[in-house]
């Protein structure tokens, strides 16, 4: 079971060359919640966090309901699950 796993954020080149990031590591524990305003770098985190555990963990990352429905307007059925 995991307890804490540290995230490098050294290692992720940002494309606008702006440090979204105060520190160069975060320490996830078994769950964490991560939330903040509209363009301050949840997606690019949770897209660090995917390249850096997905050899080793199942990474889901939600980016709104969009990303599940596609062409579909209408949801028939919807089910979250951890």
């Amino acid at each position: 079971m995991m307890d804490e796993i540290t995230i490098n954020l050294s290692k992720h080149e940002f494309n606008d060359g702006i440090k979204q990031f105060k520190d160069p590591e975060v320490v996830l524990k078994r769950k964490n919640f991560i939330f903040a305003k509209n363009g301050s770098g949840k997606s690019t985190f949770a897209s660090v966090i995917r390249t850096q555990l997905s050899d080793s963990h199942d990474v889901p990352v939600y980016n709104g309901f969009d990303s599940i429905l596609g062409e579909r307007t209408r949801i028939s059925m919807l089910s979250l699950w951890r």
